[in-house]
């Protein structure tokens, strides 16, 4: 087996292997250095969640009014969060407002997600003598169409199965209208051949006077009078609950050695590797003399094996440079040897990120590094896999604990991973969604105040869809919401930190729709009691 390989050996676990690392610089062009600001507020508005009810929460007043359709479980299992419409007579009817301008001369976005149940030959939504979607049978392509004369090319995706969850993103500019399922761009159509539109009320799951009526389930309608950019139609798919704002790249700044004193973690990609193409990683930054020194960590996702280096560098004005220069310790059954990079970083002001590339001479597959400022400290030990446990059986440990005699060894719940039910956000914010509200009140809360030796570390985690800065950067979004509401519910800060690791630490086949939804997802990992 030959050395280039290299990462994709940690997965396998196969040989050993051994790396120099030899300095490598790259040039970026301009449009690396274009800032894409992901900002789901920007142009929102009308939101419509349905949770409880058909209103619009932006507060524009664009409220729905519900004729026979039926409040129901959504994509995260949460009762009356969603709508169901039975393809015969249920609708949504939605006034036209001067906040909704969905007319041909304007710009705008339209985001939902469907479950359709079998044979499905209705309207998903449509708009009087404007435009529609909607299937016509569920074997058959969805079609869009744009005024009274005609419609789009019907869509490429041809995978649709009944009551599984999907995402349609409908977006129209200056020039064209996108359509976009599960985050992928289907088709788009040239806007010089559409006939001209009017203001008139939106239908969801049925119209008056055009088309069948759609069967199954619909949630979550986002309006923008903005055409949205690719990477934002990608995003609201891929963490189905997205904060406002995520910052993808910025222009450079100068680098100041105190920026960048301290402890980062994010991850390192390797593209090209099939087994595994993220891992995560840890770097603790000191300066000494003008110099860089400190450590770094790597880690293999659903194993218990990690690598510990000793790291030096330096700062030129707008960048730095790390070298692993030995292994400090590792944990690798498997008995091979950890790879050394070297890694070129720009430090980003405006999030406090320090990202760039990473090489290796005899790496063929090399990637990206990208750090964010570590809410915990950096760890020289731990494994890096917790058993899961219970509350219940957590608590049993501690009261088993708190009785045995001084001379007998406590059982350590520490590194255990809590067994908790999927934690949920809304769509268009970073807020917690109410049913994860009242399920961390009800039992995390109650938990960690009958337990105050308890201290926890909150981990946030996506699919592997779409862009790794995004997704790390969402993870670690979702993780800190997590903490400041635990807070603000009596939890002492001193007591709770919190780190993302986007999609590096998957518990499931991204492969899969349910894979996916798995592994999006927020953790709770002991780390003292």
């Amino acid at each position: 087996m030959t050395e280039s390989r290299f990462i994709s050996l940690f997965a396998l676990f196969e040989t050993r292997f051994f790396l120099a690392c030899v300095m490598v610089l790259t040039c970026l062009s301009s449009s690396d250095l274009q800032a894409q600001i992901i900002d789901f507020e920007s142009g929102l508005v009308a939101y419509f969640p349905f949770n409880g009810t058909a209103d619009d929460k932006t507060g524009n007043g664009n409220n729905g009014i519900v004729n026979g359709a039926t409040l129901t479980r959504d994509r995260y299992g949460s009762e009356n969060s969603a709508y169901y419409f039975d393809g015969k007579k249920s609708s949504i009817r939605i006034p036209a407002t001067s906040s909704i301008d969905l007319t041909s001369s304007h710009t705008f976005t339209i985001s939902l997600w469907i479950k359709p149940r079998d044979i499905n030959s209705g309207c998903i939504l449509f708009k009087n003598y404007d435009y529609g979607i909607k299937w016509g049978t569920m074997n058959s392509p969805i079609t869009l169409y744009h005024g009274i004369k005609g419609g789009f090319p019907p869509t490429k995706y041809a995978d649709w199965e009944s009551d599984q969850w999907y995402h349609l993103v409908l977006i129209q500019d200056k020039n064209k209208l996108s359509f976009y399922i599960n985050g992928f761009l289907d088709h788009q159509i040239d806007k010089g051949h559409l006939t001209e539109s009017q203001s008139e009320d939106i239908f969801i799951g049925k119209h008056p006077y055009f088309w069948g009526a759609f069967e199954g389930v619909i949630d979550d309608i986002c309006i923008f009078n903005r055409a949205i950019s690719d990477v934002e139609a990608t995003t609201l798919y891929q963490i189905e609950s997205m904060p406002i704002e995520v910052v993808v790249n910025k222009n450079f700044e100068k680098i100041d050695p105190k920026d960048i004193t301290g402890v980062w973690q994010g991850i390192f990609s390797q593209p090209g590797n099939k087994e595994v193409d993220n891992f995560a990683y840890w770097v603790d930054l000191n300066m000494k003399n003008g110099q860089i020194q400190g450590n770094s960590r790597v880690e293999i996702a659903n194993t218990q094996n990690y690598g510990l280096f000793q790291v030096s560098g330096g700062v030129s004005d707008v960048s730095l440079t790390i070298k692993e220069e030995r292994v400090i310790r590792q944990y690798n059954p498997s008995g091979f040897d950890w790879c050394l990079k070297y890694a070129k970083l720009r430090y980003y002001a405006e999030d406090e990120s320090l990202r760039g590339k990473w090489y290796a001479d005899n790496c063929r597959e090399n990637g990206e590094v990208i750090l964010f400022r570590a809410n915990s400290p950096f760890n020289f030990y731990q494994e890096s896999k917790g058993d899961y446990a219970s509350l219940e059986e957590i608590a049993a440990i501690l009261k088993r604990n708190e009785s045995a005699p001084e001379e007998v060894e406590k059982e350590s719940v520490v590194n255990r991973k809590l067994e908790v039910q999927p934690i949920s956000f809304f769509t268009g914010s970073s807020n917690l969604t109410k049913s994860s509200k009242d399920y961390l009140l009800n039992t995390l809360v109650s938990f960690l105040k009958e337990s105050p030796q308890i201290k926890l570390k909150v981990t946030g985690h996506t699919d592997n869809i779409g862009n790794d800065a995004v997704n790390l950067q969402l993870s670690i979004s979702r993780a800190r919401k997590v903490v400041e509401f635990l807070q603000s519910n009596g939890i002492d800060k001193d007591r709770l930190r919190f780190e993302g690791y986007g999609k590096a630490k998957p518990i499931a086949d991204n492969a899969t729709a349910e894979g996916r939804t798995k592994n999006r997802r927020v953790e709770f990992e002991i780390t003292a009691q």
